[in-house]
């Protein structure tokens, strides 16, 4: 499965959180067009996002906490969080993505994308 492409922008010293609802890409009637389904089903995953400099980079720039919220309120919902001192180390754009584990141990990477860094002006 191709990762889903969803960029971020992200204000350098401030909290970022962002709450995200994951649907299956299905094929339209056309044969061709990719649409949105249903919500995926994340009952039991674990998740893992972070913040690299480029996609080959060793170095991590921020590490999300991933939580997957509850599957009969939210289905498809996980919320993305790094305090201000992670959004504080990035200082140019980057990249991210997301990876989620399911019960039986396969990971997969649903979204990735580019990391916009505003920069902040006030420092704390």
């Amino acid at each position: 499965m191709k990762p889903g492409v969803y960029d971020l922008e992200i204000y350098q010293g401030d909290t970022f959180r962002r709450t995200l609802r994951l649907r299956q890409r299905v094929l339209d009637t056309d044969g061709v067009t990719w649409i949105s389904g249903a919500y995926i089903p994340l009952t039991g995953y674990t998740g893992a996002a972070q913040v690299r400099e480029t996609k080959i980079a060793t170095d991590v720039t921020a590490t999300m906490t991933v939580t997957v919220l509850d599957q009969t309120i939210t289905p498809g919902g996980v919320t993305l969080y790094m305090p201000a001192s992670a959004t504080s180390l990035i200082t140019k754009d980057q990249v991210w993505d997301l990876q989620l584990t399911a019960p039986n141990g396969d990971v997969t990477t649903f979204l990735a994308g580019a990391v916009t860094l505003v920069q902040e002006v006030t420092r704390l």
